[in-house]
This record gives structure tokens, sequence and C-alpha cells, in this order.
């Protein structure tokens, strides 16, 4: 008897999963599983489930037509869609939410997640070097966050100071009648 199902919880599925590209190639399913860590993320940082902005629309029922396409074709006609999935269903931005994240890491955070949960499974982020890096990287600023808000600080006051500087000098050039070119 064959498992004519797609596998896992719907509202943390990839959709190459959802179009039975498992049934063609088991590798698929690293890279789903890479999705749903992505998916799980987004949720941690939002409280939203990432299907629900992404499978609206009827996205999950158009894929699992393409697993009614017979399996030695799927993938080639998964292929040739796959941008055009991605293109049509953007992922949503996690500070879309309202969510707490510090403003330090949101867009780590939100390239991270993107980059785990992109819909062409071609163009997902599935190193998990770079995965552990990008982690890293936000609880280092996480842990200085302090330091870096008085840094940004700094610079911001530096970037005042210098446009005062170049108007006081434009302005004593422009009372000699000297013209600046």
């Amino acid at each position: 008897m064959t498992y004519t199902f797609q596998p896992g919880d719907r509202r943390y599925t990839a959709p190459e999963m959802i179009a039975g590209l498992h049934d063609v190639d088991p590798e698929f399913a690293f890279r789903a599983d890479v999705f749903s860590l992505g998916a799980v993320l987004f949720e941690l940082f939002t409280g939203t489930k990432l299907a629900l902005p992404l499978y609206g629309h009827g996205l999950a029922n158009d894929l699992a037509v393409m697993s009614m396409i017979k399996r030695s074709d799927r993938r080639r006609t998964y292929d040739r869609v796959a941008d055009s999935i991605a293109d049509g269903h953007p992922l949503p931005n996690v500070g879309d939410f309202g969510t707490g994240i510090p403003g330090s890491i949101r867009n780590r955070v939100d390239a991270l997640y993107k980059g785990m949960s992109a819909l062409d499974y071609r163009a997902r982020l599935c190193e998990f070097e770079r995965i552990f890096h990008q982690i890293d990287a936000c609880s280092l600023v996480l842990r200085n966050e302090q330091k870096y808000r008085r840094w940004r600080d700094q610079r911001e006051r530096y970037r005042q100071l210098r446009q005062e500087k170049q108007k006081r000098i434009q302005a004593r050039t422009m009372g000699q009648g000297v013209v600046k070119e």
C-alpha cells in the first residue's frame, strides 16, 4: 500500500513536499526540513504560523495538484514553475507582524528565516555553517546591543556635526562673495 498524503504538518511543510517531490527523490526531505526550521523561526519571532500568510490564496491546493503528475515528470515540471511560485508569493517580513524583535537584529532575522524558507528549494539556505554564522551574528549583536546603540548614536552625532560644519563653511564662503562650484 502506498501512502498518498503529503508528509508532515502542512503549516510547516515546504512547497516541494506538498508537490510530491519527495516521491521523486528522498533528498528533498533535507531541504524541506530546513524550510520547516525557517518556518518555526518565523513563528518564534512573530507569533504567527508562516503558512497562514503564505499558503492562502490556494497555493497549497495548486501545489498538491503537482503530486498527480507522473513521477518521472514531476521534478522537471516543478522546476519550471518554482520561480513563478516564489515570485508570486513573497515571504512576509518579520517586522510586518508588530513583533518585539530588537531593531538591531530584525533585518538579520528576516534574512535568515527567508533564506531558510525560500519557496524555491534551489535557492534555499541549507548550509548549516552559514545558518549558524548568522545566528551567532544575531547573538553577538544582542549581547552587545547597548554598545552597538551607543556606537550608532555616536555615528549619527558625527554625521550631524559634519553637516553643520559644511553649512558653516558654505555660509562663510557665501558671505565673502566667493562662489563655490
